[in-house]
Parts: structure tokens; sequence; C-alpha cells
């Protein structure tokens, strides 16, 4: 149930954060009828948040937990953890030397 709860939310967050600079592009339509810059990003930013809240209420009225940690998955999440530090480390390191060093140094150590 948490992990539903906690998805939708960060969910919702991101769309709201899509959302926000998406309205200062404006929607409104052009002289020609078309639609402005920001109407796409809106549309897709409320359909997001639409579904994460629907998502949220669905969890918080259901009893079942449909999610179960079994040990293959335990086992797996270290590597994982791993995985993500190394990619955080190979975008801080791509930015202080070039692409080349720092995909061989990602590639050593992923």
């Amino acid at each position: 149930m948490y992990d539903d709860v906690i998805f939708s939310v960060i969910s919702f967050v991101i769309g709201l954060l899509f959302f926000i600079p998406a309205l200062g592009f404006g929607i409104a339509p052009t002289k020609e009828g078309t639609p402005g810059p920001g109407f796409f990003p809106v549309i897709i930013a409320v359909i997001v948040m639409v579904i994460a809240l629907a998502l949220l209420i669905n969890s918080l009225r259901a009893k079942e937990k449909h999610f179960n940690m079994d040990d293959e998955i335990r086992a797996n999440i270290k590597p994982f953890l791993i995985t993500i530090g190394a990619i955080i480390v190979y975008f801080i390191l791509w930015k202080f030397i070039t692409f080349f060093p720092a995909t061989i140094l990602f590639l050593l150590f992923a």
C-alpha cells in the first residue's frame, strides 16, 4: 500500500513541477487558431496529476498489500543502489572531465 502512495505523491509532484512552468509558455490560441506552445505540456502534466490522484485514492482505499519483498528482491537491492550511485557519480564526473574518461571510469566500476 505504501509503495503506491509514495509513487503517486512523487508522480503528482513531478506533474506539478512540469505544469507550473508550462503555464508560462502560454496555452491561449494564436492568431492562426493553433494552440500556444504551452498547450501540450499543460495537458500532459494534468493527465499525469489526474492519474497520480486516482492511484493515490485507489491505494488509500485498498486493504491488501500488492508488493511483497521476497528474497530475490532483497538480494538485488544492493546492486541496484550501487548502479544508481555509479550513474550519479558518472554524471558528476562528466561535468568536470570529458565524456571519454568519465565513460571509461563508469564502465570499470559499474
